[in-house]
């Protein structure tokens, strides 16, 4: 275990020192920081308290799209870089299994997809107690429901980039909610149970119950998608981890 808190730390470690994930929460930064300005000038139309919950919607699907970024970049990138770079060899050339070496990049990578998480549900919590929003019962929910997308979509870019280049997994993963299909075409019969099999990130968009004064999701609900994700996080390792077993790395 040992071995596997150091391969996840030297992730993390390496993640600080990345460009191009620095970049891209500049950009972020910047596009945040514009989107409301914009947003500042067209809100004078709505009444104060609608201002205050518009604003805290807006924020909450700026980060979570920001978030699904962040949750593709680590999770396509985590082994790929090493295998492309060679140093997945010396790594594995120390008395460091193959599975070891992908738990720890996992861990790695959920410890940030956490951190995330934790940060924006900070800011939101910071947000309701300043303007006295606590009556939006969503707030309590909505930042583990994203942690949830997150993880689906990026243990999921994870197991693709071990067949394919990162970025062409990083586009499947992030179009990848097959949900849809099921909701809108096959809503019943034995084929709808296969959609339980799928990863589905509209069902953990909680947006729009933002703006709903009554829990659109009961805590039994988030029980139920909790263990929805882990499940499809879960299958999805599993199926990196056996892909990494045979896949060539010198």
């Amino acid at each position: 275990m040992n071995n596997v808190l150091v391969v996840a730390l030297d992730y993390l470690r390496a993640l600080l020192h990345r460009r191009l994930l620095i970049a891209l929460v500049i950009v972020v930064l910047l596009i945040t920081l514009i989107f409301f300005m914009v947003f500042a000038s067209v809100s004078r139309l709505l009444e104060e308290s609608q201002q205050l919950i518009a604003v805290l919607v807006v924020f909450y699907a700026i980060t979570s799209f920001c978030g699904c970024l962040v949750a593709i970049y680590v999770g396509a990138s985590a082994i790929h870089t090493e295998i492309s770079q060679g140093s997945i060899a010396m790594i594995l050339a120390r008395p460091v299994s193959r599975w070891q070496f992908l738990l720890g990049k996992y861990i790695g990578a959920v410890a940030v997809l956490l951190g995330y998480s934790l940060a924006m549900g900070g800011l939101m919590a910071v947000y309701i107690l300043v303007f006295d929003l606590d009556a939006l019962p969503a707030t309590r929910y909505a930042p583990w429901m994203t942690f949830c997308q997150f993880l689906i979509m990026g243990t999921l870019a994870l197991v693709l980039s071990t067949i394919m280049h990162p970025s062409i997994a990083a586009v499947l993963a992030f179009f990848s909610d097959l949900g849809w299909v099921f909701e809108f075409f096959v809503t019943e019969g034995p084929f709808f149970y296969i959609s339980y099999a799928l990863p589905s990130y509209n069902l953990y968009n909680v947006w729009i119950h933002l703006i709903s004064t009554t829990p659109l999701y009961g805590w039994g609900d988030v029980t139920m998608l909790t263990l929805y994700a882990f499940d499809l996080a879960l299958i999805f390792f599993l199926l990196a981890m056996w892909r990494l077993r045979y896949k060539e790395v010198t």
